[in-house]
């Protein structure tokens, strides 16, 4: 190129900068310049930068922090996690493992609130998203840990099972044995689909949950956690009131469930995980099976989702509809409850309800920032 036509386009370069400028667009004219007084921030490197478990270890938990951060189902996570640390230092001679449990739920407890602190006062970036992810969720874990505690202390406070009193109440609302009546109705392909519906119970809640947690607004997704956690609780206490472990131990004979309620494909292999995690799936099952009938956990958290399916408008609310009434339906069906269990879940899902709207405004008077 010679020096005539590198001058010629030295003069168009400038006029087309100067026209940028006058027209007030001056993102092309000075995007290769730097501000002088402008500090430039050095990059940590990535190797560097500290990881969400990093965060947890330097948080510094104080009260004055916790009362800051943790909503009211956060700290009703950590007063029942608390109670039960409690129960496993009062019977460490007659449960096994007791203390075992006890130190699991002082990390629970711990986990619980450096996760609320951390989240508080962490800004933004990737170890952000994923501690809010770890603490949002994190109540699900919570409740099922705090549940498989249950019936460690259940026969050790109140030993008597109830079960005589609840049939008989059943007989008197009805002149009948409810789960024996029903039996008329019984069909491979209705007891499959039951069965089905009654695994789905724990699936329902963190499907829900994620729905909101995605969709919803922060403070959606926090009530709906408070919700759970308030009735989910309330079960858990209830239990301790009236142990009792169910019509099909006690009204029919449990051995030959799979015979007389036989299924199509997937209901034997439900049913056997069923037994086993409530305790019934050993050589001798009415000895070993959880006291956990009255009132009936299917009921009060499958009419808890239902309802705030329907209330919130949950794009899959028909479908929750669906199973939550073929859940209901099955607790009876499939005998694992009396028809009394379900009418005192529902009476204690509504209390359970209004107490935790009552606990949090309590909670925020009081100085609860975060309830």
């Amino acid at each position: 190129m010679s020096s005539r036509q590198a001058n010629n386009h030295q003069q168009r370069r400038s006029r087309a900068q100067s026209r940028l400028v006058e027209r007030g667009d001056k993102t092309h004219a000075t995007s290769r310049q730097q501000p002088l007084h402008k500090a430039t921030v050095p990059q940590q490197p990535l190797s560097q930068l500290p990881s969400g478990l990093g965060v947890l270890q330097q948080i510094r938990i104080t009260p004055r922090r916790l009362k800051e951060s943790l909503t009211t189902a956060e700290l009703l996570t950590v007063v029942m996690l608390s109670i039960y640390a409690v129960l496993g230092c009062i019977f460490s001679a007659e449960v096994n493992n007791a203390l075992m449990f006890v130190v699991v739920n002082g990390c629970f407890i711990w986990l619980q609130c450096a996760l609320a602190v951390s989240v508080s006062e962490t800004d933004s970036g990737k170890v952000f998203r994923s501690l809010l992810l770890a603490r949002r969720f994190f109540l699900l874990p919570a409740i099922y840990f705090i549940y498989s505690q249950a019936h460690l202390y259940i026969t050790h406070i109140n030993p008597r099972d109830y079960d005589a009193v609840l049939a008989q109440w059943d007989f008197t609302l009805f002149g009948v044995y409810p789960t024996q009546w029903i039996y008329q109705f019984a069909n491979p392909f209705l007891t499959e689909f039951l069965q089905i519906c009654y695994f789905l119970y724990f699936w329902i809640p963190l499907g829900l949950g994620a729905e909101f947690y995605a969709t919803r607004p922060t403070q959606v997704y926090i009530r709906y956690a408070l919700y759970v956690a308030c009735v989910s609780y309330a079960l858990y206490v209830g239990y301790f009131f009236m142990p009792a472990i169910g019509p099909c131990f006690t009204l029919h004979d449990f051995s030959l469930l799979n015979r007389e309620l036989p299924g199509i494909f997937f209901t034997d292999t439900l049913r056997a995980i069923v037994n086993n995690g409530s305790g019934a799936g050993t050589a001798l099952p009415h000895l070993t099976a959880h006291r956990n009938c009255m009132p009936s956990g299917h009921t009060m958290v499958t009419l808890l989702n239902m309802m705030i399916a329907f209330r919130w408008k949950s794009r899959f609310r028909w479908v929750y509809c669906v199973v939550g009434c073929g859940i209901i339906v099955s607790t009876v069906y499939l005998r694992y409850h009396y028809v009394v269990d379900l009418l005192a879940g529902a009476v204690v899902t509504v209390v359970a309800i209004l107490g935790g709207r009552f606990l949090e405004q309590w909670l925020r008077k009081r100085g609860f920032a975060n309830a």
